[in-house]
């Protein structure tokens, strides 16, 4: 019977609605659990409730505070930059590599551009170095979730309602 003992987890992803009586109340997007059982063996699902169409009610989700350990939080516009920064660098990482070559190419004689190259490749790069370094700090923060007596620290909040 000891294969019956379990560990559960569980991720959800959504929107913040309002923090009251010790919970958290989420307008939930995607969720993520996981079963681990004493003998090995795990259970995973994985919803994505923005499929399902249905009303903010109906995606509404309770958290009591005591069982969060952790919050990833973004505000609407640090994710946008996040994205575009991103699509940015990976396009501009993608030209040095595939389209700096083969614009440097004359076709008809056969020769190889090199200062073309040196230029589309050396502002290509340029730009994916910028872009990628906006995109990693603009990424998600993460902050572990603490009681109200233990001293915060930057990484670290407390949740209390008002």
């Amino acid at each position: 019977m000891d294969s019956l003992s379990y560990s559960f987890e569980s991720h959800a992803s959504g929107y913040y609605t309002d923090i009251r009586n010790d919970s958290l109340f989420l307008e939930i997007s995607y969720k993520n659990s996981t079963i681990e059982r004493k003998d090995g063996s795990s259970i995973e699902t994985q919803v994505d409730y923005w499929n399902y169409k249905l009303d903010s009610q109906n995606r509404s989700i309770t958290v009591p505070i005591t069982d969060l350990n952790s919050i990833y939080y973004s505000s609407n516009a640090r994710s946008t930059v996040n994205n575009i920064s991103t699509s940015i660098a990976g396009f501009s990482t993608f030209s040095a590599l595939v389209i700096a070559p083969l614009i440097s190419i004359n076709y008809r004689s056969g020769d190889f551009a090199g200062n073309r190259y040196y230029i589309a490749a050396g502002s290509s790069l340029g730009l994916a170095v910028i872009s990628g370094t906006i995109a990693l700090l603009s990424q998600n923060k993460s902050y572990w979730i603490i009681t109200p007596n233990e001293t915060p620290d930057k990484d670290a909040w407390y949740l209390q309602a008002d």
